[in-house]
């Protein structure tokens, strides 16, 4: 236990814990016994408080990008399964996942182009990204 945590009571430590499982001021307040004032009060003028829930909230985002790097391969395959799905809706949404996630969904399409230019240049899009995954695929996994 950090000497900051030390300095809280043990009601601070408890709405610090319930704010990072996601509940609200008030919910904290009511679960706590004490005001939704108070709840303010901690968050917006005790630096401690206010420091440590910052700090935790930094380590459980932490945390939580560390679960969600593990899950790339996996999520790359499915991908990859996806886009040689037999369903073309499938095909062309897993399609679009990857454009966006690589910042190339929307590139180079004018304001004034139509619907139907802007459905023939995502469609060539998508036809080069597959045969991209396919030639590199064995890097991905």
């Amino acid at each position: 236990m950090t000497k900051q945590v030390k300095r809280l009571t043990s009601k601070q430590q408890q709405a610090i814990s319930l704010l990072l499982s996601c509940k609200n001021d008030t919910e904290v307040a009511e679960e706590l016994g004490v005001a939704r004032q108070t709840m303010n009060t901690w968050k917006n003028k005790n630096l401690d408080f206010a420091a440590e829930l910052d700090r935790q909230q930094q380590e459980l985002n932490q945390e939580n990008r560390l679960q969600l790097s593990g899950l790339v391969g996996q999520s790359i395959r499915v991908l990859r399964q996806s886009l040689e799905s037999e369903n073309e809706r499938i095909r062309l949404s897993a399609s679009i996942h990857v454009l966006k996630a690589t910042g190339l969904y929307g590139q180079d399409h004018e304001a004034t182009s139509s619907w139907t230019e802007q459905s023939e240049t995502a469609e060539a899009d998508i036809q080069t990204l597959i045969a991209q995954f396919h030639a590199t695929g064995a890097q991905l996994i």
